[in-house]
């Protein structure tokens, strides 16, 4: 790696993404990774326009995208709701078979299922060759962000089967999906059962747990869920205070 594209990365990685496009546009020669690298810079800043102008300028320069290129694109497509060019891309990347590639897949079933197209990010996951925990906590979220929760419960049951140990983002998809969906009794039940596992709640797990007692009127779990914020030493955030309070004065009033 040259000491130009070194710069570039490390401006990327340091939030600095306009000094990077400084220094990316001085380079004389740019490969995939030169584009790849300021791509997903600006997709970590959020500059999603940005990163979908950029792939339109490398495609002008004549170069052919490749598997690492994808998944910053499509990311930034979902966060667009770019349907149309999410769509045109799955064209390109099953006709070159990038389809195959874990990473890829898994960034086309994210823009499906923010998209509203579960149905097409289920296909995607069906006839994924192999998947790994990423996979599996994608096509849930894209259920539960659809009002899907038995399809949700269904595969986090498969993806058990399948030897997969769901870690505490899979937990929360289920959690805060079954609360956000009016299913507070289930969100109760997976706690507990996340609870027998060694995943351990963070204060995503802790809101939705407490949104869900609010929802039910439960102040004897409510408070049980207070004290064991205290006991775990989790840290009292803005996000669980929020949903503490939220608990309190709904069920107390």
């Amino acid at each position: 790696m040259s000491v130009v594209l070194k710069m570039a990365a490390r401006n990327c990685k340091c939030g600095s993404v306009g000094e990077s496009r400084l220094v990316f546009d001085r380079m004389p020669n740019r490969d995939l990774f030169s584009w790849t690298t300021m791509m997903g810079g600006y997709v970590s800043q959020g500059l999603f326009e940005k990163t979908v102008e950029l792939l339109y300028e490398m495609l002008r320069a004549g170069m052919e995208p490749d598997n690492f290129v994808f998944p910053s694109v499509l990311k930034a497509c979902a966060a667009l709701d770019y349907l149309q060019l999410g769509l045109e891309i799955h064209g390109y990347v099953i006709r070159n078979g990038f389809d195959l590639d874990v990473v890829v897949a898994n960034a086309l079933i994210d823009i499906y299922g923010k998209c509203g197209r579960f149905e097409d990010a289920r296909q995607v996951f069906d006839k994924m060759p192999q998947r790994d925990v990423i996979s599996w906590n994608t096509m849930i979220s894209c259920y539960m962000q659809n009002g899907h929760v038995d399809e949700a419960r269904g595969l986090l049951v498969q993806m058990q089967v399948a030897g997969i140990r769901p870690d505490v983002i899979s937990w929360n998809s289920i959690i805060g999906g079954c609360a956000q969906n009016s299913r507070d009794y289930e969100a109760m039940v997976f706690f507990c059962q996340m609870q027998l596992t060694s995943r351990k709640p963070n204060s995503g797990t802790i809101a939705s747990v407490l949104t869900a007692c609010s929802n039910l009127a439960a102040l004897k779990q409510g408070k049980q869920v207070h004290c064991y914020i205290v006991r775990s030493g989790i840290g009292l955030d803005v996000f669980m205070g929020s949903a503490l309070v939220d608990m309190y004065v709904n069920v107390i009033v």
